[in-house]
């Protein structure tokens, strides 16, 4: 049985992170990152070529993920931020937090089940 998101972060060791997340890729899923809310990668399915670009979309996902739970709260009253979903011409990103200080994000094909996605990410 797979590891919960919601404890990846305090249950891994960091060199079997990308293990636990590449059990997220596949079926439309291109990859999966475990990010901190600061921004820091921690972890990815991504090749050692791409890791630099890797971290900046990294800190590009935790702000995004942070402003949006901050509308949240300012708008609506609403303090957790529970899945976030972006759809872009190339693929979608999603996003979760894992637990607190913690994001685990995926993006996927354009036409990936969204629903499938959601709870690959929750699970």
């Amino acid at each position: 049985k797979r590891a919960s998101a919601t404890g990846v972060a305090g249950m891994l060791r960091a060199k079997t992170v990308p293990v636990v997340l590449g059990e997220i890729v596949g079926r439309g899923v291109r990859a999966a990152l475990l990010v901190t809310s600061d921004g820091d990668l921690l972890g990815t399915t991504a090749d050692v070529t791409r890791m630099q670009q890797e971290h900046i979309v990294a800190a590009i996902m935790s702000t995004v993920f942070d402003e949006y739970e901050h509308a949240g709260v300012e708008c609506l009253a609403q303090q957790q931020l529970k899945f976030l979903l972006f759809n872009f011409e190339d693929g979608v990103v999603a996003m979760v937090k894992a637990c607190t200080g913690y994001l685990l994000c995926a993006y996927a094909d354009a036409d990936v089940d969204v629903g499938l996605l959601k709870k690959k990410l929750e699970t």
